[in-house]
C-alpha cells in the first residue's frame, strides 16, 4: 500500500478540500496521514489555524515540520540533478507532489501532497464523508440537521487579503447575480456574510439586505478565530440559495446545503488574475465577469 502525507494549508474551506482529497486517496488504497505543520506560516497570506480536529476526519495527524528543511527537500525533489546521483533511490521512494501533477501514474512508495486540491473530482464522491466528519462539532451538527431559511438568499463577500492579492470580485458580479435572482423570485430576502462589514454597508446594491453578518477577526487582526469561523460557517448552512463569490468557505456551505431547486451563482473566472477552476455543480449558474 502506498503512503501519503497531505499538508493542510489555507482557511477552513481550503482545509475541507484537502480533507476531501485525503479521503479520495484513502478510497484509492493510500495510507494517509495529515500534516498541519504548514498552517500558521507567515507570508502574504492570512495565517491560519486548524479549525476542526484531524481526528474528526479519521486520519492520524502530524503537527511538526521544520520549514527550512522542508523547503530544501522540495527544491532537491523537483531538481533534475538527482538523476543518476546518490539521491535517486531515495527520491524514487519519496515523492513531493504538486497540484495537478499526474501522481496516479507514479510508482513512488510515499507521496507528499502540498496543494489546495480544489477539484470537483475529489469532492463529488465525498459529500457525506465531509458532512459526517464536520458533524462531530455540535454547533455544525445542529445546523446541518435544521431546515433552511425560506425565501432567503445568502450573499458572501470576501475581501480582506483578497483585496491585497487582487482576487476580490467586482461589484458587477453581484449586480449580475442579483438580476438573475430577481428573474427567479418575485420577492426574496437577502442576508450578507462578509469580513468587511463597513465596506458592504457603503455599497448601494446591498442597501436592501435584511442582515449583514460580519466575520472580521482575520480582516482586523490578520489571523483566524476558530470559534468565530465555526459559528459563521454554521449560520451559512442555514440557507439553500447562495451568491457565493469566489470563496471556498462559501462554496462548502452551498455545496453541503444545496438541493435541486437551489439558486446558486459562482463567478467565472474564479480569480481575475489567477488560473483557478470554477467550482460548481451542474445546476449552478456561472456568471461571466470581466
Amino acid at each position: 500500500m502506498k503512503k501519503a502525507t497531505v499538508f493542510l494549508k489555507g482557511g477552513f474551506g481550503n482545509q475541507l478540500f484537502q480533507f476531501s482529497f485525503a479521503e479520495y486517496l484513502r478510497k484509492n488504497n493510500y495510507k494517509v496521514d495529515i500534516n498541519s505543520g504548514l498552517l500558521n506560516q507567515t507570508g502574504k497570506y492570512t495565517p491560519r489555524e486548524l479549525i476542526l480536529p484531524v481526528k474528526y476526519f479519521g486520519f492520524n495527524e502530524q503537527k511538526y515540520i521544520n520549514k527550512k528543511k522542508f523547503e530544501y527537500f522540495l527544491r532537491i525533489n523537483s531538481s533534475s540533478t538527482i538523476k543518476n546521483s546518490i539521491f535517486e533511490q531515495f527520491f524514487n521512494d519519496f515523492k513531493y507532489t504538486k497540484e495537478n501533477s499526474n501522481f496516479r501514474k507514479l510508482n513512488n512508495k510515499h507521496f507528499f501532497f502540498n496543494g489546495y486540491w480544489k477539484n470537483m473530482e475529489y469532492v463529488v464522491t465525498n459529500k457525506e464523508f465531509i458532512k459526517t466528519s464536520i458533524s462531530n462539532n455540535e454547533v455544525i451538527k445542529n445546523q446541518l440537521s435544521r431546515d433552511t431559511k425560506k425565501n432567503y438568499v445568502m450573499i458572501h463577500v470576501r475581501r480582506g487579503d483578497f483585496v491585497k492579492l487582487g482576487w476580490n470580485l467586482d461589484l458587477s458580479y453581484y449586480e449580475k447575480s442579483l438580476n438573475l435572482l430577481k428573474q427567479k423570485f418575485n420577492n426574496i430576502n437577502i442576508d450578507i456574510f462578509t469580513d468587511d462589514k463597513e465596506w458592504v454597508e457603503d455599497q448601494k446594491i446591498f442597501y436592501g439586505a435584511k442582515n449583514i453578518f460580519s466575520q472580521e477577526s482575520a480582516h482586523k487582526s490578520g489571523k483566524d478565530d476558530k470559534e468565530e469561523t465555526i459559528n459563521t460557517f454554521s449560520k451559512m448552512l442555514g440557507y439553500s440559495n447562495f451568491i457565493t463569490g469566489n470563496s471556498s468557505f462559501a462554496f462548502w456551505a452551498a455545496y453541503l446545503k444545496c438541493n435541486d431547486s437551489s439558486f446558486i451563482t459562482v463567478p467565472n473566472p474564479w480569480f481575475k488574475n489567477h488560473n483557478h477552476p470554477t467550482l460548481k455543480m451542474d445546476n449552478w449558474l456561472e456568471v461571466e465577469i470581466n
